[in-house]
């Protein structure tokens, strides 16, 4: 079913936003869908947000990888020092 901006309300099978085959919208078919389309809407809505977790996770995969590469970095200059050289000069 569609509710136009004038208030108009069409329902039955659209394809590509095309009204294929017209129903009534008190046809008890267009009813039930738009109940079950109400009810996927208010569950939708009470799904947790999960988008503060997943900002959370990549802050935290991004310290890690920051983390890695002062390490990285910090043994590579270590290395040039000689602070792990096996050999004396």
């Amino acid at each position: 079913m569609y509710t136009f901006r004038n208030g108009d309300k069409r329902s039955g099978d659209w394809d590509s936003g095309t009204l294929i085959t017209p129903f009534s919208p008190t046809d008890p078919s267009v009813q039930r869908a738009v109940q079950a389309a109400q009810r996927a809407a208010e569950n939708a809505f009470r799904l947790p947000r999960v988008d503060e977790q997943v900002h959370k996770a990549v802050m935290a995969a991004n310290r890690a990888a920051t983390a890695a590469r002062v390490a990285a970095i910090k043994a590579v200059q270590n290395r040039m020092d000689g602070k792990f050289c096996d050999t004396y000069v």
